[in-house]
């Protein structure tokens, strides 16, 4: 099972794939090998991942990356986050009327937007073979019932300093790169390693929406796949 990633950025990808594998892991019936290949930010040369950013995931699908991504994968997944989707170029209203939106709602109208810039042949002919993840309001929102265990679990805002807070109090590293300006890819895939496992993840579910959407949508592709893989490449 071959699953293609077009997120943020690394540190994005890394917390996808460990819920990727979670849910694939603890899914009821043969086990699957999976493969998890970033789309973007992609590796250089070098093996550094590129920069990150909002603005690159909508980029990446303007220049066709998510249809490339289809002739090397049996699946897609689109990763953004909530946070600054009113800002110019992502353009999607978090309130209707002064009110603020419910997430199912919110995260139904960041989807349309991504499928915007994806096309609608592309979506009415490949919509099974994509999952979003779209994070109400920051991914590592999906990672604070990781580290705890009170009304924390479930915030919304503020959620990296939140986490960062915590890992700290418990002695551990950080979020950061040793330069202590940029978030460390590797960090953050030993903080959501614990999502690979079905108890983990469905405790982390539990307090996020998001995350169960998700996590669900997830599901129902790897049911599908083994009742066998969509052909590839994309007609």
């Amino acid at each position: 099972m071959r699953v293609g990633i077009i997120a943020e950025g690394p540190t994005d990808q890394r917390v996808i794939e460990a819920i990727i594998r979670g849910v694939v892991n603890g899914h009821a019936g043969e086990p699957l090998e999976l493969l998890v290949n970033d789309v973007q930010p992609a590796l250089d040369h070098r093996g550094t991942a590129g920069h990150g950013g909002w603005g690159l995931v909508f980029q990446a699908l303007r220049e066709r990356q998510h249809i490339e991504a289809l002739q090397a994968n049996d699946y897609l997944v689109i990763q953004i986050d909530t946070d600054v989707c009113e800002e110019i170029g992502f353009d999607v209203q978090r309130r209707e009327a002064g009110v603020e939106l419910d997430e199912a709602t919110l995260i139904a109208r960041v989807i349309a937007r991504l499928e915007r810039d994806m096309g609608a042949d592309f979506v009415a002919n490949h919509w099974h073979r994509v999952a979003y993840a779209i994070a109400v309001n920051e991914l590592e929102c999906w990672l604070l019932p990781l580290v705890y265990d009170d009304s924390k679990a479930s915030k919304r805002t503020g959620c990296y300093q939140a986490l960062h807070h915590r890992l700290q109090e418990q002695k551990q590293k950080g979020l950061l790169q040793p330069d202590g300006r940029s978030k460390s890819p590797a960090r953050y895939a030993q903080v959501a390693a614990p999502l690979r496992k079905a108890k983990n993840l469905a405790r982390a579910r539990e307090e996020s929406p998001s995350l169960d959407a998700f996590a669900s949508r997830l599901e129902g592709i790897a049911a599908a796949h083994r009742m066998g893989p969509p052909p590839i490449p994309v007609p």
